[in-house]
């Protein structure tokens, strides 16, 4: 009746009001829990917590100044774990990986960075899975490390083995981070990246002159950059953002570099934890990018000026993972001075080599003429990721190689990719065509019987302007309906082989497993 219904209405109303007051003692107390809880993983952050784990016996020898080098290999993204096979790859061997590496041979491995995955400021940690890295069965059996032939290495890092994910000089435990580093690939003290080298440095950038093989000429200088103990935040999630004064490596790395540059070799291979050569992101909000000038007052336009002096502008494509054209200003400078070193007559050659992406590709770009960095040259880089590694999605990338160039639909830059064979009317072709057309053109768009989709066309460049030389590839593991875009092969390295009679460098990747590669030989004068 009415009389229960108020009986029962107030009983609510009774528990309501006793919950409310519970709450309203409980609420403050579990945010100041909240609080508490939050300033102590800050502080367990910011801790460094030493490592404890005794070091495994296994050792790398690193390289020295005036070995003979002409084959050089390397790869990033190491999981010694995943080395005989991971999910959807279960019955890979992974010993073919470094029994391929030692059959095709090589006088010199560089490490890319991830050179294991541990990320965070506990370093005993990080030592551990150093451990797990080096003594990996067929890294032993076959790798760098294997005792009475070892492989002479170099090495630079990124996030996952340097840091945690994206971070760069605001980690708090870099030079706890880097003593572990040393003792991973066995640095000798006499090394600035050595804690106990008298010139010790912050940082674990590097370099080594190496000969040309029976001769006491200087061939191949192998120069390691790191891309993480002097870098700003790229996005504001990461932390302040800096604006147009953003940085990628230190003031003091700049000047090693510029040094560096200025010494005399036929070929400098330049190693970068991250690519150099993909074009900015443009997809997104410039003011997305910490680096962009709305960061820091607004009064400068460096960010698009810096695009725009490297020969790109909002057609260019890049990859919206972490490259160096997130920072266009210190990619520019990059870029520049290693033009500048071929025109000052310092290098024939300059071929940046880079990991992080899970993916493997060949690139080249021309860089414009400059009048502070001069006539314009062309500069190459090949990413090789992972050991094992794989990233099964197309990438856009402008400035990835191509057999030929085009346009879209009849405008804009000839940086797009042809491809072929393409079917169109009845007819395969191999190469640009007229059909239909005043002006040769392509296909840049095929379906899976290689008919020509309607709409994705361009009209092709002239060969004069091709970058790609001599190329080969045999890779069935690609995307982006490239060949030179490798993404779902088990693993993969990459490899430079210099001829310096013929004055020739092949540049190239190899995926073990599969046995096949893909590969751009250039001549220089």
């Amino acid at each position: 009746d009415v009389g229960d219904k108020i009986k029962i209405h107030k009983i609510v109303f009774i528990l309501l009001e006793d919950t409310l007051r519970a709450m309203r003692l409980f609420v403050p107390l579990l945010l100041l829990v909240l609080f508490y809880s939050n300033c102590l993983a800050e502080e367990d952050q910011a801790q460094c917590y030493p490592a404890q784990e005794t070091p495994s016996p296994i050792t790398h020898y690193y390289a020295e100044d005036g070995l003979e080098v002409s084959q050089v290999s390397f790869s990033s993204c190491y999981l010694p774990e995943d080395m005989n096979g991971y999910e959807g790859y279960e019955d890979m061997n992974g010993s073919s990986f470094w029994s391929d590496v030692r059959l095709r041979g090589t006088d010199l491995w560089l490490w890319l960075g991830d050179n294991m995955y541990m990320d965070g400021t506990d370093m005993n940690a990080k030592r551990v899975k150093y451990n797990e890295a080096r003594d990996e069965e067929s890294y032993v059996e076959h790798g760098p490390v294997k005792e009475g032939s070892k492989i002479p290495v170099m090495a630079t890092w990124d996030d996952h083995d340097c840091c945690a994910d994206n971070r760069g000089n605001d980690f708090p435990c870099l030079p706890e981070s880097q003593q572990e580093f040393v003792k991973h690939f066995n640095i000798p003290v006499s090394d600035p990246i050595h804690q106990d080298s008298p010139d010790h440095q912050q940082g674990v950038y590097n370099s080594r002159m190496f000969l040309k093989p029976g001769t006491s000429e200087n061939g191949i200088h192998t120069i390691m950059l790191d891309a993480r103990s002097g870098r700003d935040p790229t996005y504001n999630y990461h932390g302040a953002c800096r604006g147009a004064e953003t940085k990628m490596l230190s003031e003091q790395q700049w000047t090693w570099l510029e040094e560096e540059l200025r010494i005399e070799s036929e070929i400098k291979i330049i190693a970068s934890g991250i690519q150099v050569l993909p074009p900015t992101d443009q997809t997104k909000e410039r003011s997305e990018f910490c680096a962009d000038d709305s960061h820091s007052g607004g009064s400068t336009t460096s960010f698009a000026d810096s695009i725009a002096q490297v020969g790109e502008d909002s057609e260019w494509y890049g990859t919206g993972y972490e490259t160096w054209a997130e920072i266009p200003q210190e990619r520019r400078k990059l870029l520049g001075l290693a033009q500048k070193s071929i025109n000052e007559g310092k290098t024939k050659v300059v071929i940046f080599v880079s990991g992080d992406q899970h993916w493997a590709e060949l690139m080249a770009k021309k860089m414009p003429e400059s009048e502070t960095f001069g006539p314009s040259q062309t500069l190459y880089e090949v990413t090789a990721s992972g050991v094992p590694r794989l990233f099964n999605y197309d990438i856009v990338n402008s400035n990835r190689l191509r057999d030929r160039s085009c346009n879209a639909e009849g405008s804009g830059p000839y940086n797009n990719a042809c491809v072929f064979p393409f079917r169109y009317n009845g007819n395969t072709y191999y190469n640009c065509t007229t059909a239909n057309s005043n002006v040769e053109w392509c296909s840049t768009k095929t379906d899976s019987t290689n008919s020509h989709m309607e709409g994705y066309w361009g009209n092709c460049d002239s060969m004069q302007n091709e970058l790609a030389q001599k190329t080969f590839s045999d890779s069935t593991k690609t995307c982006t309906l490239s060949k030179y875009h490798i993404c779902y092969a088990f693993g993969n390295y990459g490899f430079i082989e210099a001829d310096f009679e013929m004055k020739q460098v092949k540049m190239g990747i190899r995926t073990p497993v599969e046995d096949e590669h893909m590969a751009h030989q250039i001549s220089y004068q």
